[in-house]
């Protein structure tokens, strides 16, 4: 999914499972958690012009690598927090910004561009293909309501953010789920076989 999506819902999540006093902190950890994965476009070389391609969508889109992106991501958001407002100013719990990382895989696993989110196990490719990439539909209220959630230290607003963006989702998941059926039906093809998976890159 596009960026705008990838940090307005992780900073959505990260609030919303962070108590008041830690919300704001949360969120800007968060979003940089739901941001960090898509720092592998920075992997390329001269030499080789498809290694870009290669590695996008790559391990730092893994499950297995988000505790790791949310380290870094707790790490940064501290740092420039403690700058900007002193070192007392409150630290955003390492779980919600967990939480907030494992959002950018699921996302992308939910497109249908191929992401390896079982690497190293597998190397597949794997694409739902539920939702498009770029939804401002979806994307605007987790914007508007995280931004006020924010500002109000509010846990209820993002979570209704999330709300909303699984009710706006839902037609995207009822049309795969039809189609899947369809095909089920017609060519007598197994459930699993509606996910699919292939090497084209994102």
């Amino acid at each position: 999914m596009d960026p705008l999506t990838h940090v307005s819902l992780a900073a959505c999540a990260a609030m919303a499972v962070s108590a008041r006093p830690k919300r704001r902190a949360a969120g800007f950890a968060g979003a940089l958690a739901g941001l960090l994965p898509d720092a592998d476009v920075f992997i390329r070389s001269a030499a080789d012009p498809l290694l870009a391609v290669e590695y996008h969508r790559h391990f730092t889109h893994a499950f297995a690598f988000q505790p790791l992106t949310a380290l870094l991501a707790l790490g940064i958001a501290t740092a420039l927090r403690r700058v900007a407002f002193g070192p007392n100013t409150p630290r955003a719990p390492f779980y919600a910004v967990l939480v907030a990382a494992l959002t950018h895989p699921f996302c992308d696993w939910w497109t249908s561009y191929g992401t390896r989110v079982f690497w190293p196990f597998t190397q597949d490719r794997l694409a739902l293909d539920w939702v498009s990439v770029i939804d401002p539909l979806v994307t605007l209220p987790l914007i508007v309501l995280g931004v006020w959630g924010a500002k109000r230290r509010s846990a209820a607003l993002p979570m209704l953010a999330l709300g909303c963006f699984a009710l706006l989702d839902r037609e995207s998941w009822d049309a795969w789920r039809g189609t899947c059926f369809s095909r089920r039906c017609n060519n007598n093809e197994p459930p699993n076989t509606c996910k699919r998976s292939g090497n084209a890159p994102a």
